[in-house]
C-alpha cells in the first residue's frame, strides 16, 4: 500500500533559528496524526519572490511569515483577507490550489492576550514600541478595546507616521499619535499599557530595554512584550520589579499559531499539548 504524500508547512523569515514554531506545529501534527511536516525556511530578501512562487506546488499547503518579510510578501500574493489588507501585514499564507492567500493571525494572538485586560484598556492610553508588521496587529487589537489614545514610537518616525495614518480611518474614535524621542519617557509613564514589538531584548542574556533606562513603571500599568524567547526579557524583569503587570508573548505565539494551523488543515488546534511542548522547549534554553 502506497504511503500518503506529506503535506509541507513551514515558516519563512531571516535569521530565525530561535523560532519554536516547528516545535509547536509538529507537536500538533503528532497529536492529530497528520501526514504533514513543518520546517524553517531562512530566506534573504532577494530570494523571497522565488520562494513564494514555489509555494504553489501541490504538496505545499502554506507557511507562516515572520521578520522581516510580513509586509514584503504582500505584492507576491493573489488574495488578502480583509484583516491582512487593513493591517498591511501578512503572517500566514495558504496555498488554495495554486492561489496564494494572505492572512494575519497575529491579531488573533494579540486579542487573546489582551482580552483579560480589556477593561483596563478601555478609555485609557496605549503605547506601542515599534512600527513593523507585528506592531500593526497590536495596534489593531488594542484599538478594538476602545482606548482613548494609541501612541507609536519608532526610531524611524516615517514608519510610525505610516502606521498611525493607516489606522486613523479604521478607528476614528481613537486618537493616534507618533511619539517623538524627547517625549518617550512621558509617554511610557502615562500609558496604561505599554507593548514592545521591537526585537530589543531577544538576544540571549540581553539587558537591553526598549524604553529609557531611568523610566519607572507603576503597579497600575500593564507591560506586554511580544517576545517569547526568552520568556522574561529585561523589560519584563524591570516591569515586575517596579510592580507592574508583566506579560510575555507566549500566549500570542500559541494563539496566532492555532489560527494558522486551522486555516491550513481545517482542524481544531490542540492548544494545550502545543503550549506544553513550547514550555518544555523554553525550559531547555
Amino acid at each position: 500500500m502506497a504511503q500518503p504524500q506529506h503535506t509541507l508547512l513551514g515558516i519563512i523569515g531571516h535569521n530565525i533559528s530561535y523560532t519554536l514554531s516547528p516545535a509547536m506545529h509538529n507537536e500538533a501534527i503528532r497529536v492529530l496524526h497528520l501526514p504533514c511536516v513543518y520546517g524553517v525556511f531562512d530566506v534573504e530578501h532577494d530570494f523571497l519572490p522565488g520562494v513564494i512562487s514555489a509555494l504553489c506546488t501541490e504538496h505545499f499547503r502554506g507557511v507562516n511569515v515572520t521578520i522581516p518579510h510580513k509586509e514584503a510578501v504582500i505584492p507576491l500574493l493573489d488574495t488578502l483577507s480583509p484583516e491582512a489588507r487593513a493591517l498591511g501585514a501578512v503572517n500566514t499564507i495558504i496555498n488554495n490550489g495554486g492561489v496564494l492567500a494572505g492572512e494575519n493571525t497575529d491579531v488573533d494572538g494579540v486579542r487573546a492576550t489582551l482580552r483579560p485586560h480589556a477593561e483596563a484598556i478601555r478609555g485609557e492610553s496605549v503605547l506601542v514600541l515599534g512600527a513593523g508588521g507585528a506592531s500593526r496587529a497590536v495596534v489593531y487589537a488594542a484599538a478594538e478595546c476602545g482606548p482613548r489614545s494609541i501612541g507609536v514610537y519608532n526610531r524611524n518616525e516615517a514608519r510610525a507616521q505610516q502606521l498611525t495614518a493607516a489606522f486613523r480611518e479604521l478607528f476614528p474614535a481613537v486618537s493616534f499619535a507618533v511619539i517623538a524621542p524627547d517625549a518617550l519617557t512621558r509617554a511610557v509613564e502615562d500609558a496604561a499599557v505599554v507593548v514592545n514589538t521591537t526585537p530589543v531584548g531577544i538576544q540571549p542574556g540581553s539587558t537591553a530595554v526598549p524604553v529609557p533606562g531611568h523610566v519607572r513603571f507603576s503597579s497600575k500599568q500593564i507591560i506586554f512584550d511580544i517576545i517569547y524567547i526568552p520568556s522574561q526579557t529585561a523589560l519584563l524583569r524591570k516591569a515586575a520589579a517596579d510592580g507592574a503587570t508583566a506579560i510575555n508573548g507566549l500566549e500570542m505565539f500559541i494563539q496566532q499559531g492555532a489560527r494558522s494551523f486551522t486555516l491550513w488543515t481545517g482542524l481544531p488546534f490542540p492548544a494545550d499539548e502545543a503550549r506544553e511542548c513550547v514550555r518544555r522547549e523554553l525550559g531547555k534554553r
